[in-house]
């Protein structure tokens, strides 16, 4: 079953729709083949909600006018039960005049018992949202950091591209000498990522995530201090789990293993090395999508 759900943001979602109609006729038939779009329209003074719902069958578009329902309501919520019941109903129904077909006739009823079984085809559609992310890192700076970021993503069926912006926030690297000194240390990055995922229930997926930006350093301690900001690139290697979905919302959770692939050392002239960055990289985090359309 295809939804194609538009309703204002106090009526019950599609996820909500959809699991009602589970629940009442079970999981096997909102798998058939059956397109249903509902739209509801507001009207004011006295504020009430009109649902249209259109049924048809995929092969029906553009032969066969679908089976349209209007109702009316004060009570979007209630709007949203009665949707999924006539939904259910409607599967049911076709269930059993399908039964009922392929009982009245023999021949049909010998070739399905032949032939192999089918695959039913899964209908996927292009997802795409945007997300906020919380991370760690241990070796691209001095100290453990934190650092937080933002990204758009876009998902198709078990593939998932996204294009992201961190910050790090500065930190300290003491220079081990005599004389002191030292250097502050900041991280900006854009990256992009693709994963595949290989489990659905709980996702899990692998990624790959490849970053570029800069490091800025900024000494102190010593007779003349100065900034200077060098490249940055790194790639990285990583596992991603999303544990469930909740009205468009989603928390996913990440682990990556990584390499500097480019970067500037922190130098500070009589003093020496300040900073280079280790392998591999380590970075952990957790980010909150949100789905758009």
């Amino acid at each position: 079953m295809f939804l194609d759900w538009s309703v204002p943001p106090e009526c019950p979602s599609a996820q909500t729709v959809a699991a009602q109609v589970t629940a009442i006729v079970g999981p096997e038939l909102p798998r058939e083949p059956l397109v249903v779009e509902g739209r509801v329209e507001v009207e004011d003074d006295p504020r009430r909600y009109r649902l249209e719902l259109r049924i048809r069958l995929p092969e029906d578009e553009g032969t066969r006018a679908p089976s349209v329902r209007v109702m009316e309501s004060s009570d979007c919520q209630k709007l949203g039960d009665a949707a999924s019941l006539v939904i259910s109903l409607d599967l049911q129904s076709r269930a059993r005049l399908k039964g009922e077909a392929t009982a009245r006739s023999p021949a049909t009823t010998q070739r399905a018992r032949l032939a192999p079984p089918s695959r039913k085809r899964k209908t996927e559609r292009l997802h795409g949202g945007l997300g906020a992310d919380a991370s760690g890192d241990l070796g691209s700076l001095p100290r453990v950091a934190g650092g937080g970021g933002v990204h758009a993503f876009v998902r198709y069926g078990a593939l998932r591209g996204e294009l992201g912006a961190m910050l790090w926030p500065r930190s300290e690297a003491a220079a081990n000498s005599p004389f002191g000194g030292g250097a502050y240390l900041s991280l900006r990055t854009v990256s992009l990522t693709g994963c595949y995922a290989w489990l659905s229930r709980p996702e899990l997926s692998a990624c790959l995530h490849a970053e570029g930006g800069s490091l800025r350093s900024t000494s102190f301690g010593i007779g003349q201090p100065g900034t200077s900001t060098g490249a940055w690139f790194s790639a990285f290697l990583g596992l991603a789990a999303r544990p469930l979905t909740w009205d468009g919302l989603s928390p996913r959770f990440v682990v990556e293993i990584g390499t500097p692939l480019r970067y500037g050392e922190v130098v500070i002239e009589r003093i020496g090395r300040i900073h280079a960055p280790t392998t591999p990289l380590l970075r952990f985090g957790i980010a909150l999508d949100v789905d758009l359309f």
